[in-house]
């Protein structure tokens, strides 16, 4: 029905994704980037898949079937799949369980690459197979959207207004070093 959120709390989970090679000289960013996302799944009450901790992180990222099964046992329809590598984990997982029927949302800030010249070329990989990108503000609202209850609102509606203040405070330190 046109006008209802894409995501639904009650039916979706988030991925954060990590390998060893996301090392970019930016770890502090790719730290930041997982840790936004893992306070989207917090606020928002969603069942977490973190990777970061996998005991399996000293080895190249695979999206094997033992990682499907634990994705599966999520019991959700939907993935909010963030982290990086954008070129190797995140397509790897965003891809696989595509084709395993979810859907697949990526937050285009929330990712990590080596290559941002060519993140276009992922992320249009991700769509042309069934994926939607959008940003972790679109997460927050779409999420919002299907809350009724406004004690369950406060956490998200915090986390939306914590990161407005911090793009304003960015927007207003660009134009002022511009002046």
């Amino acid at each position: 029905m046109a006008g209802e959120p894409l995501l639904y709390g009650s039916a979706t989970a988030l991925v954060v994704v990590d390998e060893p090679s996301c090392d970019l000289g930016g770890r502090e960013h790719c730290q930041a980037v997982s840790d936004m996302g893992v306070a989207i799944a917090g606020a928002g009450a969603l069942p977490l898949l973190d990777l970061r901790a996998d005991p399996e992180a000293g080895k190249a990222f695979v999206a094997d079937q033992s990682l499907i099964d634990r994705i599966k046992a999520l019991n959700k329809r939907a993935l909010i799949v963030c982290g990086g590598l954008l070129e190797g984990a995140l397509t790897q997982v965003s891809l696989r369980t595509l084709m395993d029927g979810y859907d697949v949302f990526v937050p285009a800030d929330l990712i990590c690459t080596a290559e941002p010249e060519k993140e276009h070329l992922f992320l249009s990989r991700i769509t042309s197979c069934g994926g939607n990108i959008l940003t972790s503000r679109q997460v927050i609202l779409e999420l919002l959207s299907g809350i009724k209850d406004d004690d369950k609102r406060g956490p998200l509606e915090a986390l939306l207004n914590a990161e407005l203040g911090r793009l304003r405070g960015a927007r207003k330190g660009g134009a002022g070093a511009q002046d």
